[in-house]
């Protein structure tokens, strides 16, 4: 219960109080303690949350309805007008991967595992 509650407190904190008043270059830090604990728990009880045979499939599938569901709020944001450019996307994109990564990890070998 301890990484859950660690990584937990590390994702609220930097989202909700650090992000909105810190530097661009603090970003990296919240992904690497993401990541650490994650990794942590998973060397600890040998359950790493991946199956490799599974890898593929399930690739094909999110990826399916995250375009889908890309495309969907690009329409709804267009129509709207609220659809903004962004000047740094390549940059940003090259964040928001990793942190996704991360949360996703600690979601299979930490929150799961220690749910069940």
């Amino acid at each position: 219960m301890i990484f859950s509650l660690a990584i937990l407190a590390t994702v609220l904190a930097y989202t909700w109080v650090i992000d909105p008043i810190a530097p661009g270059w603090v970003t990296p830090i919240p992904v690497a303690l993401v990541l650490g604990l994650g990794i942590w728990r998973a060397i600890r009880s040998g359950d790493w949350g991946l199956a490799p045979a599974a890898l593929l499939p399930a690739l094909w599938q999110s990826a399916a309805v995250t375009a889908a569901a890309t495309f969907v709020i690009y329409l709804a944001g267009s129509r709207l007008g609220t659809w903004h450019d962004r000047h740094d996307a390549w940059t940003s994109l090259a964040w928001l991967i990793p942190w996704g990564l991360g949360q996703q990890f600690a979601l299979h070998t930490v929150f799961l595992r220690e749910a069940q």
